[in-house]
This record gives C-alpha cells, structure tokens and sequence, in this order.
C-alpha cells in the first residue's frame, strides 16, 4: 500500500510542477495580451491628438502641410488597426494556453483524490489488521485460561 501512495504521490508531484508551468506559459500570454492592449490604447490617444493639434492650426496649414497631415493621419490609424490585429491574435493564442492550465488543473485535482482515497484504504486496511490482532491476542488469552 505504501509503494502505491508513493507512486501517486511522485504522480501528483510532477502534476504540480507541470500545472505550475502551463499556469506560467498561460501568465506570459496574458502579459502580451495586456502589452498589446496598451500599445493600442496609445496609438489611439497619438492618433487623438494628431487630430486635436491639426484643428487647431487648420487655418495656418498650407497645401503640404495638409498632405503631411493625411499621411500622418492614415499612418496613426494604420498603427491602431495594426494594434487591434495583434489584440485578437495575441487572444487567440492565449486561449489554447488557457485550457491546458485548466486540464492540468483538473489532473491535478484527480490525483490529489487518488492520494486521498489511497491513504483512506491504507487507514482501514491499518485498522483492520490491528483490530484482527488485538482480537487474536484476546482470544488466545482466554483459550490459555481452563
């Protein structure tokens, strides 16, 4: 019983440790996830003000100036579509990693519940045979006794 409660616990050893790095790969990509977001966030607040310091020099501008305008304008909303592309692709990645930390947590758990109904049949199995033993000696006093 012993050798049996030690293999499940070397199983739900390696089960740890290979949940605690689906758990880290599953951290790295929401970390992306959220370096993206913020990446788009202030491609959107460079496209805002490229807009908001145009109007105000609107009257000012000449033809060329309005020309480089556009063309800052379509590269800053280029740079936010470009942003939200890697947003959905950085979220589809992390998904799959998503639920390999959930599977592992679930072996986990499944291990865990062996390792406990291992013990709890070793403590009967204990409890028997020590009730079979007293139960023997005390049986073997009264055969003793004429």
């Amino acid at each position: 019983m012993k050798t049996r409660i030690d293999r499940i616990r070397r199983v739900r050893d390696i089960r740890k440790r290979v949940r605690d790095l689906a758990a880290a790969q599953a951290l790295a990509g929401e970390l992306r996830a959220r370096a993206a977001e913020l990446e788009h966030e202030q491609a959107e607040r460079t496209h805002e003000e490229l807009l908001e310091h145009a109007a105000e020099r609107l009257t000012e501008l000449g033809v060329k100036d309005l020309l480089l305008l556009e063309g800052a304008r379509k590269y800053a909303r280029a740079a936010i579509e470009q942003r939200k592309r890697d947003n959905e692709r950085i979220a589809r990645e992390s998904e799959p990693l998503r639920r390999v930390l959930g599977q592992r947590e679930r072996e986990l758990r499944l291990t865990e519940r062996l390792l406990d109904r291992a013990r709890d049949e070793r403590d009967v199995h204990e409890g028997k045979a020590e009730q079979k033993a007293a139960d023997d000696l005390v049986g073997a006093r009264f055969k003793e006794k004429p």
